[in-house]
């Protein structure tokens, strides 16, 4: 009974206090829209007409990812379907066409490209009687944002998979009389470190910016891992997000223009002068661990838990980790998945 009230219990136990909704004009055009989003430092937003009553002001929704995505359709004659292979094939760009791009994104305004790409206007939304529960179910889609709002259609909350994963941690003994079944089990034992998930982008002068947001806009995903591959290893350096997607915009005091060109940089400097770091040192709570591979090859599925990884992403408020084995028996880490919030959200979902 305990376990059914947790997830039954009203999404408003999700909201914190203080609530304030960042939503953007929908007159906006795309560049200025992107770097609101990143001044913010979130990954969407409701677009709203001005002036209109509560119910219809609401046009759409407009996500980090749908904004990297239409950057990286221009560079392939504005096609919708991304194709990654595609892009990294085409190597030059003259000056002219860099200039169309840079004013399409200037030019176009967030109620066009809505009403260009009907499947992304809009985000999951729920009213204010939802549960725990329908939050869960509709972040285990491919939106990443609920809107909860009251029947006269007012906003009153916006829920990430972050917020859900960091309300989760918090309650974490009570999710467990929830669900003990599923916080116990390793990655391994709860299927999920998959293999074929891995997309990495390579830490070599051939890989470009552009690709790696390309990788990332075609898979849907947020974050890539930077490797040096060698021998069909992965050493990984670093990582690779959609707000990395910043460059594009002058750091000058009367900037803000935006300049797709440093897309074509190589993906290292990319990276590498955003982070104004050494690339090579990656936070350890990047990782979580599966155990590798014993002195005769056998695999035993030990490693880090459901719940321990709920806690370390809470804490760090990262989105995603890289999965390695354990390292054990003179064996060397290797970098075998990825585990994403999305991946940690659906394992609560409905059946």
């Amino acid at each position: 009974m305990e376990g059914q009230s947790f997830f039954s219990q009203p999404a408003k136990e999700l909201l914190k206090d203080g609530f304030k909704l960042v939503s953007i004009p929908a007159d906006t055009k795309v560049a200025p829209a992107l770097q609101i989003l990143l001044t913010a430092g979130i990954y969407g937003a409701p677009v709203a007409n001005p002036g209109e009553d509560a119910k219809s002001q609401w046009i759409g929704f407009i996500e980090l990812s749908d904004i990297v995505e239409f950057i990286v359709s221009l560079f392939h004659d504005g096609q919708s379907k991304i194709s990654a292979s595609a892009i990294a094939a085409h190597r030059e760009y003259s000056d002219e066409q860099l200039d169309k791009i840079n004013n399409v994104l200037n030019t176009t305004t967030l109620k066009e490209f809505l009403a260009s790409r009907p499947t992304h206007a809009s985000a999951w939304s729920l009213d204010d009687t939802a549960t725990i529960q329908n939050v869960i179910d509709a972040l285990s889609s491919r939106s990443r944002v609920v809107l909860i709002s009251r029947a006269s259609g007012n906003i009153v909350g916006l829920l990430s998979r972050s917020a859900l994963i960091s309300y989760f941690a918090s309650n974490i003994e009570k999710l467990a009389a929830a669900a003990s079944d599923k916080l116990t089990k390793t990655l391994d034992e709860a299927h999920l470190v998959k293999k074929e998930k891995l997309i990495v982008s390579n830490y070599h002068e051939e890989e470009r910016a552009l690709d790696a947001f390309a990788k990332m806009a075609e898979a849907h995903i947020s974050h890539l891992a930077l490797v040096n591959e060698s021998s069909g290893n992965f050493d990984l350096v670093g990582n690779v997000s959609l707000k990395d997607i910043k460059s594009v915009f002058d750091n000058k005091p009367t900037g803000g223009a935006v300049g797709v060109k440093v897309l074509l940089m190589p993906v290292g400097p990319y990276i590498n002068h955003i982070r104004q770091e050494n690339l090579k040192a990656v936070h350890p709570a990047i990782h979580a661990t599966v155990e590798g591979p014993g002195a005769h090859g056998d695999h035993h599925g030990g490693g880090d838990t459901v719940e321990k990884c709920i806690l370390r992403l809470a804490a760090t408020k990262i989105h995603r980790m890289y999965v390695t084995t354990d390292g054990q028996q003179g064996v060397p880490r290797a970098l075998v998945g990825v585990l994403s919030l999305g991946d940690l959200v659906r394992l609560f979902k409905s059946k």
